[in-house]
């Protein structure tokens, strides 16, 4: 048989080079409509979406500033005064010293107080000394503690002071403020360190 369409010879339903029938009639192919999308440039550049970052909570944040707030004001405080340790109540009348020499303490076979002095009176009134490290070992850390008395000997507050890093057979010079009103004599009630 002969195509109608292209002449080729062929012996089956239908074409095998153009498809047509083999009744003669071609095939019309019947297309659907087609909807006009605009055009759009073959290469955009990509315009980038910002990823949405998970929210994180403020709560873990909020909380860890607080901590480390409340650490700076202590660390002020300490350095301010609270250095000192005297098993003796030293005298608050200005420039009156008295040696922190103590015996009986359990610090005493490591550290020696030294100078424990009270000066002024009222909130700023300050407390200065020395503290002798008497060993072979630094201390990465040392603390005083100091409790504060009124005139009637009635403990009304205490205080503390630290130092870090006091060297082998050291000597640490501490000044620190009462921060109390009415301090007349002070006391060292303990001495750590490690």
């Amino acid at each position: 048989m002969k195509c109608s369409n292209c002449g080729a010879e062929f012996d089956a339903k239908f074409c095998p080079e153009c498809g047509t029938p083999a009744n003669g009639q071609p095939i019309v192919q019947q297309t659907q409509p087609q909807q006009q999308v605009p055009q759009q440039p073959m290469y955009q550049n990509p315009v980038p979406v910002p990823a949405s970052a998970p929210k994180k909570k403020k709560g873990c944040l909020t909380a860890f500033l607080i901590v480390v707030a409340v650490i700076v004001v202590i660390a002020i405080i300490a350095s301010l005064g609270g250095k000192g340790s005297s098993g003796t109540p030293s005298s608050g009348t200005g420039s009156q010293a008295t040696q922190a020499s103590v015996t009986g303490n359990k610090w005493d076979d490591k550290f020696e107080v030294k100078d424990l002095k009270l000066t002024g009176t009222g909130v700023d009134a300050k407390i200065t000394g020395s503290i002798v490290n008497k060993t072979d070992k630094e201390y990465g850390y040392l603390q005083v503690e100091i409790n504060l008395y009124d005139a009637s000997g009635a403990q009304i507050g205490s205080t503390l002071a630290n130092v870090n890093n006091l060297e082998a057979k050291g000597t640490w010079k501490f000044d620190t403020m009462t921060l109390k009103e009415g301090v007349k004599t002070v006391k060292v009630k303990d001495v750590t360190g490690f």
